[in-house]
Formats: structure tokens, C-alpha cells, sequence
């Protein structure tokens, strides 16, 4: 007894090391919670003390998910809306109803947003009180007749509280669903037995009762498979009536309390069926062949080894979690399509010890036959909607499934670590070998929990630990490339992307994420690969879309933007970068119907309502563009790029003070070169050269290599005369013409150095690319000339310059001065009189006539 009494207290001490070490990491994620006014060192600290971010579905259902945010949605929203924030009633629906999860994430955004660590508590908050509701129910119901069941209640709920299969549902956010409807489950359920087993009024039977019905309803609405609660009070039920008319050898005896609560819950989950299947609109769940093989064989014989094989895979999980993974789809698994497939020896081996467990409580209904009867069913009829065997399901193996059915694992393991013990303790008389192996079972499942655990750490580790443990997952590939994508990581994206398709060719997503990776014929190759086998892929149409553009076939990029949103009509990136390219194309009207159609789709999405704004400045609407730019400053205070877009509308109205602080606004939020660019313009042109001088710098530095910073930086080292600024630059972009363009405009002003005046615009002439930088170059070029006295290569110039803007008054006019100064006066006057006809009025031309005439009468 002695020795017995001590594995307990060890085995005790251990568990409580184990919640001790939770405890502890909570606790430092609640110091880093309560540290932020600490300065930098603190915040850099909290990143590393933090143990979890919101990963993988969790960007999906929270991140992403308008419902979470209590200020862009009603509340109403959880009841007509999926886990992931769409209408249930849209065809796009993943039909996954689970008010309760998104409510609970909803309460954990009003306290604190999206910082992680309250989500992550509530999920440790949430585990625990499953794994104090299982030590209840195992023994107050499953060991209820069993000696020292206190001791085998703590080893089940112990094996429960530190499973590695728990990971995935714990860790990750998402995985809230199966935490939470396993906690309404187990009081659902404990309802229903005490409705059973212990005496009381008739009002405390109906109250009892009804609990068990609330509970389970919450179950349900949790995540879907939580009905199944119901099923086991039921089979309860009926099990309880034939044990008690086996062991008392009795007729069969139904009483009226038990009529009445089968009749209650047999209504109760009809009633709920019916509300659920009212829910899907008449339709079900789209899924792929990727998400589910087997259900899309043609085979029977295939889905049904198949379906078969995955029960077997599933409880190799919950014995043996040595290989785990946040995703089992694409090839993870193979199809067993012939009767000669190995692994329909394990199938088959499972299936007869499934069996011979199973008639265990038929064959004899002993003191232990409660014991394996209950832990069969928490096992096996909570996976039932999982198994494909009523309704195909959008997975192959999900972990945080068997949430639930571990439960009736615990129950099972340590039972049969029970009779063993016995067993050996009166063959061999070695006693506590059940509490031994015990030890032996959870410090195994200890470590593969601590190892597995950090995977979920950051999505780099998550989506890492994919590749790593299933190489052969071309989703794992998949998901990898596009973390790397996200992050710059280019190179080992497209390798990814190409593993990924190497293992599934027709991967549609992968040839299009990769294409916006590659450039020329290989991304056109790629994008229409993902069209050829995917007609539907909307964001493939987009993106071919854009390379049509950037080829300069906007007519054809047109028509794949409308096929974009012909396909998906709420996909707002087409919206508006059609509307984009119809502004371009000079068709403002239909252009703004567009915008009008985004804004009307996600009026309270800040990006949205920024870059329709922004289309609409270029539509030339200012008026609507700086409405929508202060709705999505009312929206998100901080956001920097509304902040800088309202203020170069503000500025286009000569609004120059409110701009002005919006520019600043916005850099104190996120500096960035074209904010810094945009303010230095507006102090340019309002005179304050030396602020504009500056900001300007500031934007070269951040983007040495923009040409448009660099030529502004130029024209405002000109206007204030910084020619060692300039020759500075030229030493580093020695292939800038606009550079050349402006120191020589500065030694023209200073009217000193002019033969390395020329050198400059010499070399302007010699780089210039366009029809605009050749007649500035030929001009400035002509006119450094004319102050050399070097009349007859000015002139030569001028005429360069006019052929190039014949319309251009300026050149005409030089030429008139140079031949004027040549004593051709005959051609000065042609010249002038060229200047004229462009320009009537003009007083210089006129002024230069007059003198012309004065100059000819007296020769004559």
C-alpha cells in the first residue's frame, strides 16, 4: 500500500510540474503584457517572451474576420454568418457554423485586439477546465464502482491534460472550437447522467435536463461535431437499462423518466439537424479533390479502404503521435485503391480489436464493462462526423478532430494499464506496474508535447515544420513558399513553389503565386497553366490581367479584369485596378461605377475605401476622394497612407496648412521616401526651399535609386544654388540627366565657369532619353553658348530644339536673338515672326520686331 500510495504522490507531483510550467509561461506573457510603457528594450523582450502569435486558420478567422471586430460588425452578424465571416447563404460559404467560438473571439478582440497572449490564455483556461471536467466525469461516471478511483481519474485526466495531439487544438487559436464545444460536451453529459442516477423533485429532473440540452446546443455551436453528445446520452440510456436488467435479472423495464428524456433528446437533436440544414441554403460545402481524395474517387472500393485505412491512421495518432503536422491533404496520405495495399493488414487488425473491445460489454455486463463501454463510445461516436461516413468532410486528418474522441482514449489506455497492473500484481506479484508504465506513457507524451509545441510559435515555424515532417505534401511546399513569398524570401519561394507543383501538376495556386514571382514568358506560362486547370481562379485571371498591362495590352488586360470579377464579383482588388486602367484609358465614368462597386462591397475595409480614394484623385474627383479618405482615417486613426493620399488631395486645393500636417502625421506613423517627397513639394512650392531641400534628402536616402526623388533633389539643389550637392551625386548616378541639367543651370545663374557649364549640358544632350530631356538639353546647351559667343553652334542647337517642339515660342525667339546678334536679319525677322504666330501678344517678340525694324529702315 505504501508503495502504491507513493507512485500516486509521484505521479501527482509531476502533473503539478506540468501545470506549474504552464503557469509560469503564462505568467511571463502577462508581465510582457503589463511591460509595453517599458520603452523599446521591454517591447523587443516581449517578442521573445511571448510563446505563440495567431498563425495558419487563425488569420482566417480572427485576423481577417470582420465579425471579430466588434466596431465593424453587429453582433447579429455571429448568427447568419460562418467560422470565417462570411454569409452562410453565399455559395463560397465553408458552411462551418460556430457562433460561440467567434463570439469568444469577439469578447478576447474588445479586451485587447489582436495581441496573442489572450487568446492563448483563453485556450490554456479553456484546457484546463475540460481536463477538470474529465477528472470529474471519469470518476464521479466512468470509475463510479471502481476502487481507487481517484488515483485512475487522475491518471486519465493527467493523460488528457498533456497529449500531443492536444497541440494543434490548444495552441492553435482556431483549434478554440474543439476546446470549448468539448467543455459544453462534458457538461452536457454530466447533466444527463445525474438526470439519471441521482434522486430529486421533478422540477430538478426537467432542470437537469434541460441543462444537458442547453449544454449540448453550445456544444454544437461551438464547432459542429458537439451534437454528438446527445448519441452518447442515449446510448447511455439504453446501456444503463440493459445493465440493470442483466443484474438484476429482471424483465426489461423502461421508466418514465427515461422515456421522457429520450423523447426530449431525440427531439432536441432532430430540432437542431433541422436548424443546421436550414443553415447551408440548400447547398453544401464546395471542397476540392486536394481536401478530401478519397471522397472523390470513382472507386467504391477506394473510398471505402480508404475511409477505413483513416480510422486506423486516426487512433495510430492518438497511441503513437510520433508524426504529427498542421495539414495531412495533397498526398500526406495515399489512397489505398487495391485490396493488395499493406496497409489493409492495419486496417483490418484495428477493426477486429475494435470489434472484440466493442462486444465486451455486450458479452457481460461486469463491474468493468461501464469502464470500456463508456470509453468506447467518447471515442469512436464523436469522430463519426468526421469519418466521411454521412457527409464528406473537407480534410484527411485533422488533429484537433480528435479533441473529443481522446477522451474516450484516456479512458480506455489507463483502464487497460488497470488490468494489467492487477494482472501482473497477482501473477507475478509485482505491484504499481500500471502506475510505472503510466509514468512511462505520459514523460513520453510530455516530451513529444514540449517538442511540438513551439511549432506553433510563428507561421515560419509552423509552415517549416510542414515541409520537414511531410516532404512529400505538396500544400506543406505550398503554404512554405508562401510564407517565404510574404517575406522577401524569393528565390526559396519559387523552389517551393516548384516542389510543390512537381508533387501535384495541376496545383493552380501555386502556378499563380509563383508567377508574381517571375517575370516575361515564364510567369505568362504559369499564370495560364493556372487558368488551364482551374477555370474559377479568379486571382489568376487578375494577375495575367496586370501582365497584359505592363505588356502594354490594356485592351486585353481589360477583358481578363472583367472575366476576374465575372468569376468572383466581390474581389475588390479587380474592381479597382480596373477602374485604374479604365482612367487610364481616359473612361472616367466608367471608371467611378467600378470604384462606386467596391466602396459599396466593403465600405468599412480601410484599404479598400484608400484605394478606391486613390483611383478617384486620378478620375479627377477629388471631392469623393477626400470624403473617403477621412472616413478610413475614422475607421484606423493610424492609417499612414490615407493620412498622405487626403493630403495631396487637400494640397491640390491649395490647402496647404491641413496637408501639411497630415504629411507629418503620416511620417511620424511610418516614414516613408514618398511622404517625405510629397512635403517637400509642398514646401518647394511655397518657398521654403531650404525645408524642401532637406526632406528631399532625406527621401534620396531611403531610395537612392528614384530617379523622381533624385531629379527633384536636383531642381531644388539648382534653385538654391548647391552645385557641390549636385557634383556630389554625379559621382554616384553618373548617368543622370537630370543631374547635368541642373548643375549647368547653376553655373549659367552664377554666369561663372561656363566652359564646365558646357561640359554639363553637353553631356545632358548626349544622355538625354526623351523628346522632353533632348529639348531641355538642347536649349539650356544653346543658350550656354550664346553666352560663350559661340553664336553659330547655339543656333545649331536652338534648331535641334525646335524640330524636336516646333510649337515652343521660347526656341524661336532665341534663334530670332542669335540671328538678330549675326546681323541676318532677314532670318531673325522669319524667326520672329514664327514666335509670333504662336504667341500674338508676346511682349518680347514684339519688343524684338520693333528694334528689327528700327535696325532694318536705318541700313536702308
Amino acid at each position: 500500500m505504501k508503495q502504491t500510495a507513493s507512485m500516486i504522490i509521484m505521479t501527482r507531483a509531476l502533473f503539478s510540474l506540468i501545470l506549474l510550467k504552464t503557469l509560469r509561461t503564462f505568467g511571463d506573457n502577462l508581465i510582457a503584457m503589463d511591460s509595453r510603457a517599458r520603452g523599446k528594450q521591454t517591447r523587443c523582450r516581449r517578442r521573445y517572451t511571448l510563446s505563440c502569435g495567431l498563425v495558419h486558420d487563425d488569420i482566417f478567422s480572427i485576423v481577417e474576420n470582420g465579425d471579430v471586430r466588434p466596431g465593424d460588425t453587429p453582433l447579429s452578424n455571429l448568427l447568419r454568418n460562418d467560422f470565417w465571416g462570411k454569409p452562410m447563404s453565399d455559395p463560397t460559404s465553408h458552411k462551418s457554423y460556430r457562433p460561440l467560438t467567434t463570439l469568444s473571439f469577439r469578447l478576447n478582440y474588445w479586451l485587447h485586439e489582436l495581441d496573442p497572449v489572450g487568446y492563448h490564455a483563453v485556450n490554456m483556461l479553456l484546457h484546463y477546465l475540460c481536463t477538470v471536467l474529465f477528472y470529474w466525469l471519469a470518476r464521479s461516471v466512468v470509475l463510479s464502482n471502481t476502487i481507487n478511483k481517484e488515483s485512475y481519474s487522475f491518471m486519465m485526466s493527467a493523460l488528457f491534460a498533456v497529449h500531443p495531439i492536444h497541440t494543434e487544438a490548444v495552441t492553435g487559436v482556431v483549434g478554440r472550437a474543439d476546446v470549448l464545444s468539448c467543455l459544453f460536451f462534458l457538461l452536457s453529459f454530466l447533466c444527463y447522467y445525474y438526470s439519471i442516477h441521482e434522486k430529486s423533485s421533478k422540477l430538478m429532473f426537467f432542470i437537469k435536463l434541460i441543462c444537458c440540452l442547453i449544454f449540448g446546443c453550445c456544444s454544437m455551436f461551438s464547432k459542429e461535431h458537439g451534437i454528438t453528445v446527445f448519441g452518447i446520452c442515449i446510448l447511455y440510456e439504453l446501456y444503463s437499462l440493459l445493465q440493470s436488467r442483466t443484474r438484476f435479472g429482471s424483465s426489461l423495464t423502461i421508466s418514465h423518466s427515461a422515456i421522457i428524456r429520450t423523447l426530449v433528446l431525440t427531439i432536441g437533436t432532430v430540432l437542431l439537424i433541422a436548424f443546421r440544414l436550414s443553415m447551408l441554403s440548400g447547398m453544401l460545402p464546395q471542397f476540392s479533390s486536394y481536401d478530401n481524395p478519397a471522397s472523390f474517387s470513382d472507386s467504391l472500393l477506394t473510398k471505402l479502404l480508404t475511409y477505413s485505412y483513416l480510422c486506423y491512421f486516426n487512433a495510430q495518432l492518438l497511441v503513437y503521435p510520433s508524426i504529427l503536422s498542421y495539414d495531412w491533404q495533397m498526398g500526406s496520405i495515399p489512397l489505398v485503391e487495391s485490396l493488395g495495399d499493406i496497409r489493409n493488414i492495419s486496417t483490418c487488425v484495428f477493426i477486429l480489436y475494435l470489434t472484440g473491445l466493442a462486444s465486451l460489454p455486450l458479452r457481460k455486463f461486469a463491474k468493468d464493462s461501464d469502464v470500456i463501454f463508456l470509453g468506447l463510445i467518447l471515442m469512436v461516436v464523436p469522430f463519426v462526423p468526421a469519418s466521411n461516413l454521412f457527409i464528406r468532410v473537407g480534410f484527411v486528418v485533422a488533429e484537433r478532430i480528435l479533441y473529443i474522441p481522446s477522451l474516450g482514449y484516456c479512458v480506455l489506455v489507463v483502464h487497460g494499464l488497470k488490468i494489467l497492473g492487477n494482472t501482473i500484481s497477482l501473477r507475478y506479484h509485482i505491484k504499481s506496474i500500471d502506475k510505472i508504465l503510466f509514468l512511462v506513457i505520459i514523460i513520453t507524451y510530455i516530451l513529444r508535447t514540449v517538442d511540438r509545441n513551439p511549432v506553433w510559435k510563428t507561421r515560419e515555424s509552423l509552415f517549416r515544420s510542414g515541409v520537414e515532417t511531410l516532404p512529400h505534401n505538396s500544400k506543406a511546399h505550398y503554404n512554405y513558399a508562401n510564407y517565404l513569398k510574404d517575406t522577401g524570401q524569393t528565390d526559396s519561394a519559387v523552389h517551393h513553389y516548384r516542389e510543390a507543383i512537381k508533387l501535384t501538376e495541376d496545383h493552380s495556386s501555386a502556378h499563380n503565386n509563383m508567377a508574381t514571382l517571375l517575370n516575361g514568358p515564364e510567369a505568362l506560362y504559369h499564370l495560364n497553366e493556372a487558368i488551364r486547370h482551374n477555370r474559377r481562379h479568379f486571382k489568376a485571371f487578375f494577375n495575367l490581367a496586370n501582365e497584359m498591362w505592363n505588356l502594354g495590352n490594356k485592351e486585353k488586360a481589360e477583358e481578363l479584369y472583367k472575366e476576374s470579377i465575372k468569376i468572383n464579383p466581390n474581389y475588390t482588388d479587380a474592381l479597382i485596378k480596373l477602374s485604374s486602367l479604365l482612367v487610364s484609358l481616359g473612361r472616367n465614368d466608367e471608371a467611378i461605377l467600378f470604384v462606386s462597386q467596391s466602396v459599396k462591397l466593403k465600405d468599412n475595409e480601410p484599404d479598400v475605401l484608400h484605394n478606391s480614394a486613390a483611383v478617384l484623385m486620378m478620375a479627377g474627383n477629388v471631392s469623393w476622394s477626400i470624403s473617403l479618405w477621412r472616413k478610413v482615417l475614422s475607421l484606423n486613426p493610424t492609417h499612414s497612407e490615407a493620412m498622405a493620399g487626403l493630403a495631396r488631395a487637400l494640397r491640390s486645393l491649395g490647402e496647404n496648412n491641413e496637408a501639411e500636417e497630415l504629411f507629418k502625421r503620416s511620417l511620424l506613423i511610418a516614414p516613408k521616401a514618398s511622404v517625405y517627397q510629397s512635403l517637400a513639394g509642398l514646401y518647394y512650392n511655397t518657398g521654403r526651399w531650404r525645408e524642401s531641400h532637406s526632406l528631399f534628402k532625406k527621401a534620396l536616402d531611403m531610395e537612392p535609386d528614384n530617379t523622381d526623388i533624385l531629379c527633384s533633389y536636383a531642381q531644388v539643389s539648382n534653385s538654391l544654388e548647391e552645385k557641390e550637392v549636385l557634383e556630389r551625386l554625379i559621382l554616384v548616378h553618373p548617368d543622370s540627366f537630370c543631374l547635368y541639367i541642373n548643375i549647368a543651370g547653376i553655373f549659367v545663374k552664377q554666369k561663372l565657369e561656363l566652359h564646365q557649364a558646357l561640359t554639363y549640358s553637353l553631356k545632358a544632350t548626349q544622355i538625354a532619353a526623351t523628346d522632353k530631356e533632348r529639348y531641355d538639353a538642347y536649349n539650356l546647351h544653346g543658350t550656354i553658348l550664346k553666352d560663350t559667343q559661340n553664336l553659330s553652334d547655339s543656333a545649331k542647337n536652338f534648331e535641334k530644339a525646335a524640330a524636336i517642339f516646333p510649337d515652343a515660342v521660347g526656341t524661336w525667339i532665341n534663334l530670332g536673338a542669335i540671328m538678330h546678334l549675326l546681323g541676318d536679319y532677314r532670318k531673325a525677322e522669319v524667326f520672329y515672326r514664327k514666335a509670333q504666330s504662336l504667341d500674338p501678344q508676346n511682349t518680347i517678340v514684339l519688343g524684338n520686331l520693333k528694334k528689327l525694324q528700327s535696325l532694318q529702315a536705318k541700313k536702308h
